[in-house]
């Protein structure tokens, strides 16, 4: 929402402040890509359109109801989290971490599904006009959800309110700025898809869409970078205070670090060849092989720890600790189950 109504603040100031011999250029001028710095109240002068268009409601009432819109939305979590939060206490106070984690991802996917209830219920109530206003506000509401959704992974990763829950390796204070960085550039890429189509609805030149999806694609990738930064930098620092024993092996960390970093890059020239192109197939490919890949990351490490508990359970049930000793004829022969499982859980 900040983000938008920086855009449409700064698309009116553009589009009433702009010097008198941007007025005189020609049509083909003001759609130039790259061309006079001028033309930049043309090209953005869509979002004031927007604001222009006819609807039932007036665009100061319209605006009102988008902030309603998010109070409630943000409502609906509060809500849920309150409603369930013995349920969330349990799962902290849980001895084996992987139930306790996967009862916190349940739970929030819990308040992301009421989340986009709440979202599906204003879109009917208030939404429902067709008009430019209301596809501005059906942007909005689903703008926020699919952020929500996509934030769920990323708290899963980090956990830096929860650190005994986190998946990938790093401090607190390391995993809090990516989570704040992620969730800002989440929010601007997530935001300029849902406004553009409107955008264009509005008269903006293709080739200015083209421009704002160049440069949201940038903004996304500028986040990465600085999330991998801030991951490098941990890493550096501990192992220079000599913490290597709390790290991976360094071969690990740089392929790690080396496939996060071609991820992104990968990531921005897919994107960036789809908006030259219009065509982003090849991007889309990439993204569902992230996410499928990612999902497989979280449910493959819940099962590892399943399956640790198991069999920690499984050897102290076979062992008897203090117990008789090997000659005694009573104490039960060691199965291959039970002779296999230690080496399984050493060499992981």
């Amino acid at each position: 929402m900040i983000v938008r109504a920086l855009l449409l603040a700064l698309a009116l100031v553009l589009g009433q402040g702009a010097p008198q011999g941007a007025l005189a250029l020609t049509p083909e001028q003001a759609t130039h890509v790259g061309g006079d710095l001028t033309t930049a109240g043309k090209k953005l002068a869509a979002l004031g359109r927007i604001a222009d268009a006819q609807s039932p409601r007036p665009f100061a009432t319209h605006v009102q109801l988008m902030l309603l819109s998010v109070v409630l939305l943000a409502g609906a979590v509060f809500i849920t989290r309150w409603l369930t939060r013995r349920f969330r206490t349990a799962c902290l106070a849980d001895p084996l971490h992987s139930r306790a984690a996967s009862g916190l991802l349940a739970l929030d996917l819990l308040d992301r599904a009421a989340l986009s209830g709440m979202a599906y219920v204003l879109s009917q109530l208030w939404y429902t006009s067709g008009s430019t206003h209301d596809l501005l506000g059906i942007a909005l509401l689903w703008s926020i959800v699919r952020w929500w959704l996509a934030m769920w992974l990323v708290e899963a990763l980090l956990r830096p309110r929860l650190p005994q829950f986190r998946l990938v390796q790093m401090d607190t204070a390391t995993a809090a700025l990516i989570k704040r960085v992620a969730a800002v550039v989440l929010y601007v890429g997530v935001a300029s898809i849902s406004l553009l189509p409107l955008l264009l609805r509005a008269q903006m030149p293709l080739h200015s869409a083209q421009v704002v999806a160049l440069v949201q694609g940038m903004v996304v990738a500028l986040g990465g970078a600085i999330g991998l930064f801030a991951y490098h930098r941990h890493h550096l620092r501990v192992r220079l205070e000599g913490g290597t024993q709390a790290l991976p092996p360094k071969l690990l960390q740089r392929l790690v670090f080396g496939l996060a970093a071609l991820m992104v890059v990968a990531l921005w020239l897919a994107w960036t060849i789809g908006v030259m192109a219009l065509e982003f197939s090849i991007y889309h490919s990439l993204v569902w092989s992230l996410r499928i890949a990612a999902f497989a990351l979280i449910s493959g490490y819940a099962a590892w720890r399943y399956f640790n508990h198991w069999a920690e359970l499984r050897l102290a049930a076979a062992t008897r600790i203090g117990g008789p000793s090997e000659d005694d004829p009573e104490l039960a022969p060691a199965s291959r189950l039970t002779t296999v499982l230690p080496m399984v859980l050493s060499d992981a």
